[in-house]
């Protein structure tokens, strides 16, 4: 499971940030990895398959997203997973690139 927390950016070497800070970058994270990771998906589904998905997102009912995910694209963690980990290594690279400034 991935946790989007101060801490994920204090390890990136993002520091010394006020509160607001924190919290509208881990907001612009979760924004991105949605994003990515939605992408990724709906490049594999269906209109038919879309229109379900978009569905259960309308109504707001996560458990049954989560549920046609599972039936639907069982491999979304692992595309969760990947797309987190290149935002990870995005986050690092920036630092890299400041510190080199």
């Amino acid at each position: 499971m991935i946790t989007l927390s101060p801490e994920l950016l204090s390890d990136a070497g993002f520091v010394n940030m006020t509160e607001e800070q924190v919290r509208l970058a881990l907001q612009d994270i979760y924004n991105t990895l949605e994003l990515r990771v939605g992408r990724r998906l709906a490049n594999k589904l269906t209109q038919v398959q879309l229109a379900q998905f978009e569905k259960h997102i309308s109504a707001n009912d996560e458990r049954a997203a989560l549920g046609w995910l599972d039936d639907n694209s069982p491999n979304y963690r692992e595309v969760v997973h990947e797309e987190y980990q290149l935002i990870i290594e995005r986050l690092n690279g920036a630092i890299e690139a400041g510190a080199r400034d």
